[in-house]
């Protein structure tokens, strides 16, 4: 098996397993392996923290940015890190180490959702 990268119809990146005789082209027929579903966000919700937030620093003006230096990333860190976060918790196979699935013998992708990591 073999990991392909590929860009879909919308110009979104994907990737996908696919067997090795298959051809890159194929890739959108492979099992997916892509970060989750960011438009499972709550956009609007989003939009409102994070300008509740610069509200909140003041920052209204590029003057403002200047004189609080590190404040916008803080803020844009603190308003999109836990949604993705969850995310991964909830609707992506996580907790596999180095984030892939477990094979089986056979070379078969075992099914892995909730599946706890094996240290």
């Amino acid at each position: 098996m073999k990991l392909v990268t590929y860009e879909d119809e919308n110009g979104w990146k994907r990737c996908s397993l696919i067997t090795d005789d298959m051809l890159p082209s194929q890739a959108y027929q492979g099992i997916p392996r892509s970060p989750p579903d960011i438009g499972e966000l709550d956009c609007e919700s989003l939009m409102r923290e994070l300008n509740n937030a610069m509200v909140d620093c003041k920052l209204f003006t590029i003057a403002d940015l200047n004189k609080n230096n590190g404040a916008l990333r803080s803020i844009i860190l603190s308003t999109f890190h836990r949604p993705i976060i969850n995310l991964f918790k909830n609707h992506h196979m996580s907790g596999l180490e180095e984030g892939t699935q477990p094979v089986l013998k056979t070379g078969k992708v075992k099914e892995a959702l909730h599946v706890p990591p094996t240290h």
